[in-house]
This record gives C-alpha cells, sequence and structure tokens, in this order.
C-alpha cells in the first residue's frame, strides 16, 4: 500500500526600489549656454514565483491502494506493480500550475543645456506545468469510482521509457487498464506566457554661438 501527499510550495520574490532626485542651481555657464540641471529618476519592479514539487510515491515493486471514498491528489506522482482504487465515490487528480507574475515601472525627466524624458513599463504574466502529475501501474491498474476526475493529468498501465542516463522520456502502454467508472470528468490545463514592455525616450539640445563665436550642435534623439 502506497500513500501519497500533497504538492510542495516554493516561493521566489524579487523586489527592487530605486528613487534618485538632484537638483543644482546656477552652475555657471559655458559660452552662451547657462547649465541648471534639474533630474528625477523612479524605478520600481516587483515579480514573485511559485513552483511546485510534486510529492512522490514509489512501489515498483508492490501495490498502491486507494480504498477512501473521496481523494484528492494534486501534484502527485505515484509509480507501483499494482494501483487498485476501490469503492470511490469521488477521486481527483490534477497536475498544478506554477506561476510567475512581474510588475515594473520607470519615469524620469532631465532638464538643463539639454532636456529629455524617460517611461518605462514591463508586465510578466505566466503559468505553465513543471511536472504532470500521474499514477502509473507497471502491470495492473483496476478501480471503482462512481466520479472520476482529471486535470490535466495521467492514469495508464505502462512502463517507463528511459534515455541512456535513466531519465524518463516517456511511457510504453501496456494496455491493462480497467477503470469501472460513473462519472468521468476531465480537462486539459493550458499554459501562458504573457510579457508587455514599453520604453521611451526623448533628448534635445539646442543651438548657439560660445563667447569665441564657435557654433553650437544641436541634437534631437527619440526613442521607443
Amino acid at each position: 500500500m502506497g500513500v501519497l501527499g500533497k504538492a510542495g510550495k516554493s516561493q521566489r520574490s524579487l523586489k527592487e526600489r530605486y528613487h534618485e532626485y538632484t537638483e543644482s542651481k546656477e552652475m555657471g555657464t559655458a559660452g552662451a549656454f547657462d547649465l541648471p540641471t534639474l533630474s528625477f529618476v523612479n524605478s520600481e519592479y516587483d515579480e514573485t514565483e511559485s513552483q511546485y514539487h510534486n510529492s512522490q510515491g514509489e512501489a515498483r515493486n508492490g501495490s498502491i491502494r486507494y480504498e477512501t471514498q473521496k481523494t484528492n491528489l494534486e501534484g502527485v506522482n505515484g509509480i507501483a506493480k499494482t494501483i487498485e482504487i476501490k469503492n470511490a465515490k469521488n477521486f481527483r487528480l490534477a497536475s498544478v500550475h506554477d506561476t510567475a507574475y512581474g510588475d515594473g515601472k520607470t519615469e524620469g525627466v532631465t532638464v538643463g543645456g539639454t532636456w529629455g524624458v524617460q517611461a518605462g513599463q514591463r508586465k510578466r504574466d505566466k503559468n505553465w506545468v513543471e511536472k504532470q502529475s500521474s499514477l502509473i501501474a507497471t502491470e495492473s491498474f483496476t478501480g471503482d469510482i462512481e466520479k472520476l476526475e482529471l486535470e490535466g493529468s495521467m492514469m495508464a498501465n505502462a512502463e517507463e521509457i528511459k534515455d541512456a542516463d535513466g531519465n524518463v522520456t516517456g511511457y510504453e502502454d501496456k494496455g491493462n487498464l480497467n477503470l469501472n467508472v460513473g462519472e468521468l470528468h476531465a480537462r486539459d490545463l493550458y499554459s501562458k506566457d504573457y510579457q508587455y514592455a514599453w520604453e521611451g525616450n526623448a533628448s534635445y539640445s539646442k543651438q548657439g554661438k560660445a563667447e569665441d563665436g564657435s557654433a553650437g550642435q544641436g541634437t534631437v534623439r527619440m526613442g521607443y
């Protein structure tokens, strides 16, 4: 008999806060140009990432048996020689989404002999399934279930396919899955990766003449 638990969860949070404000009054002259300076910078960013670590149950030479009326398994991987589910009213096996959320903000103003504006924005919204939930029996899988719910998960009588390094790359169906199910609900879990970024920049410097009569250079720069 095997006992399986619920997925564990780890969370990483990144927070950046940056603020700078500088101001100076008259800084003298350079030819015909006065040099006052005013600048403001405000940058913020938050990110939180949550990742699940599936519970693991192995009885490769034995069996896993469920005899409870209601079973709810989220983020679970079980493998055994035989798996049996007896007299279950409700049995649910579900994969869980890993998630990542971000934010962002940038502001900036510069005024002086040149002036410029700066903008910014960035977003992140992502979810995915790192590890699919599964119950795998290598010899036989039987069940008597009134209501079965599968959410992005797998039940199978199968043999593991491994690469040269021993990593599981897939499963070969063995065809000995016998489930007596009164009501079946199955749905996929969809991954999402939404990112948004916007930047803006502008600068300007005016033309003029220095005291020695030499010409000054004016430039305009724009960006996004």
